[in-house]
């Protein structure tokens, strides 16, 4: 039995283009070795990879790379500005506008969380419109 489940470890790495380094398998619960596609090394256990979950260094690095250029996009698409003019994290405050003109600071990822919200629901959600 933990032939066969070591093995369907490796083919779930496989499919995500990496590799399960273990070559034992003990239950759901103990930790295997894994590597990403991109050489990234971690532990964690078989349950934790068959919920979907992968390399949180590739994770990471995915949701954090934006440009000022995007957060110019995101704030005209949500009805409003960004005025800022360099980007340096998801949480460092950038300055936003609202079409009406009142002007505020928030992180980005305040802003990104809720693709629904619009800039002037971010004003309302801060207590800084009627």
């Amino acid at each position: 039995k933990s032939r066969g489940s070591i093995q369907i470890m490796q083919q779930i790495a496989e499919k995500r283009e990496g590799r399960c380094l273990s070559t034992e398998y003990i239950n759901c619960n103990t930790k295997l070795d894994w590597e990403c596609v991109k050489g990234h090394r971690w532990s964690t256990t078989p349950e934790i990879i068959s919920q979907g979950s992968w390399c949180q260094v590739c994770y990471y690095y995915s949701r954090v790379v934006h440009t000022i250029e995007d957060m110019h996009r995101i704030a005209q698409e949500k009805g409003g500005y960004c005025l800022s003019t360099k980007y340096i994290t998801s949480h460092t405050y950038l300055d936003w506008q609202c079409k009406e003109g009142h002007i505020w600071k928030a992180k980005p990822a305040y802003i990104l969380n809720d693709p629904e919200k619009t800039i002037r629901d971010e004003l309302f959600a801060l207590g800084l419109l009627d």
